[in-house]
């Protein structure tokens, strides 16, 4: 395997590409593989699509002002095919590592694992359609079933978002940028 000089993670010190651990700030992992590199492009791109997604699920939840929807006999499939797309868009990009869900009478929890040198430069609309989408897809698209769900880092072991079943509103973990 080739070696090369690269910048570390997490303090931009010259580093060898094999490093296990930065020999400058001492964080594990300090290079950053090619693929979790993100251009400019990349963030508004996955920020589109998030939002994208977002207003996928907003249309397809929107009562045009006559109250609760009344729950749909079967799941939407058109629905459910546009959140999959999304989902596994993210998952080809390498920003979704895993899709897991359980349902139970009466609720589903699914936990989405990301590659959280994708996930964090998103703005916080996009993570809410992320969000949402792969509640979608947990739920089946079945709008009676409430949903929650986790979003959780896979390089840090450790929570950074999560969907409420009550409200269906998004709560970013994550410190802002620089803390």
């Amino acid at each position: 395997m080739k070696m090369a000089l690269v910048r570390c993670r997490e303090c931009s010190g010259q580093i060898s590409s094999q490093a296990k651990v930065c020999p400058h700030c001492g964080v594990t992992k300090p290079a950053r593989s090619k693929g979790t590199q993100l251009s400019g492009r990349q963030i508004v791109w996955f920020s589109v699509a998030g939002i994208v997604g977002l207003m996928i699920l907003i249309g397809a939840s929107d009562t045009g002002g006559q109250g609760a929807p009344a729950a749909p006999a079967t799941p939407d499939l058109a629905l459910l095919a546009k959140c999959k797309g999304l989902i596994n868009t993210a998952k080809n990009a390498g920003l979704v590592d895993s899709l897991t869900w359980r349902q139970a009478p009466g609720l589903t929890s699914y936990s989405m694992v990301v590659e959280n040198d994708l996930w964090a430069p998103l703005d916080f609309t996009a993570k809410t359609g992320f969000a949402r989408a792969a509640a979608c897809v947990a739920g089946s698209a079945d709008t009676s079933i409430p949903v929650s769900g986790t979003i959780y880092d896979s390089e840090n072991h450790k929570d950074i978002g999560e969907l409420s079943a009550l409200t269906g509103e998004f709560t970013s973990k994550e410190k802002p940028l620089g803390q």
